[in-house]
């Protein structure tokens, strides 16, 4: 499965904040993008965009 990172967050505390909240599972590499499974994309997109923070570029 792909795994795609987050990009261009407007607050990356509130991001991890909205990732938790939903049970949405995630990594942070060393430059801290978050990094998701492809099957959870949509549902991060809806969240995300309910905050308007998001931006999603394939890893």
């Amino acid at each position: 499965m792909s795994q795609f990172y987050i990009e261009r967050l407007a607050d990356f505390e509130a991001a991890i904040v909205i990732l938790d909240r939903n049970q949405i599972s995630y990594s942070i590499d060393d430059e801290r993008l978050i990094c998701v499974a492809e099957k959870d994309v949509c549902e991060i997109l809806e969240a995300f965009d309910k905050e308007d923070i998001y931006y999603l570029e394939a890893c």
